[in-house]
């Protein structure tokens, strides 16, 4: 089936980006999953796809445009805000989980030095590589950042302080709208609805794996914290889980 434009142009953009990070930085993405298929297969287990299929996302990927339309226009609109607000915070710092042990991000990736080295080798390539290729785009259009820099910096303190205050809240106001436009959409996107899918997908693994059976779960660690609180939550879902 035809993909459309907005998916594929999402496809693009997310592949080549986990393309160019993988050539830097030497991780082959997707490999806990590969992995985990292999054992499974090894051991005989029962493979269960819990996740949302890869173009739906990529769809729902690109259409963030129409999706950020369709949330503002909504009479619920504070009500979603809100909901990918709490999945991102629970995503990151386990905020908003009651009782769920939670992952905190930040110290789960300095929570050893073998950590700290991939974060570093996932971080550092790609940042080099982009501003190497912002600083040349830049040179050959003849383009002085620096210039600019200084030049807005002067723009700055000559201003007067009405300015300033304007200038300030202009540029609060376009990062506000950025984040309720364009971040909190994708997150809803990216871990919110597939949050959902997840939670439910373990859950029916859990049934059909019966009393006495175990399930394993490979999850993207940005879903680790709410699918558990999903999953866990309910206490008529946790005697099963």
């Amino acid at each position: 089936s035809q993909r459309g434009l907005p998916t594929g142009f999402a496809a693009a953009v997310l592949g080549g980006f986990s393309g160019v990070q993988s050539a830097l930085s030497g991780f082959s993405p997707g490999l806990e999953f590969t992995r985990a298929l292999e054992m499974a297969e090894s051991y005989n287990c029962e493979i269960i796809l819990a996740d949302q299929d890869v173009d739906e996302t990529l769809r729902r990927v690109g259409s963030l445009p129409q999706i950020s339309v369709e949330n503002l226009l909504s009479n619920d609109r504070f009500d979603r805000w809100r909901l990918h607000q709490e999945t991102l915070l629970r995503a990151v710092a386990g905020i908003g989980s009651g009782k769920t042990p939670q992952v905190q991000l930040p110290m789960f990736l300095i929570r050893n030095p073998s950590a700290i080295q991939d974060l570093l080798r996932l971080t550092i390539p790609p940042t080099l590589a982009m501003w190497t290729v912002i600083l040349g785009t830049a040179a050959i259009a003849g383009i002085d950042l620096t210039a600019n820099s200084v030049a807005t910096q002067a723009y700055y303190e000559a201003a007067t302080p009405i300015e300033q205050v304007l200038h300030t809240v202009t540029s609060t106001g376009i990062l506000a709208l950025g984040y309720v436009g364009l971040a909190l959409p994708a997150v809803g996107v990216i871990l919110t609805e597939r949050d959902d899918i997840l939670a439910n997908g373990i859950k029916t693994a859990c049934r059909r794996a019966g009393k006495g059976g175990k399930v394993v779960a490979i999850l993207g660690l940005l879903h680790v914290n709410s699918v558990a609180a999903k999953v866990m939550g309910s206490p008529s879902e946790s005697e099963t889980v």
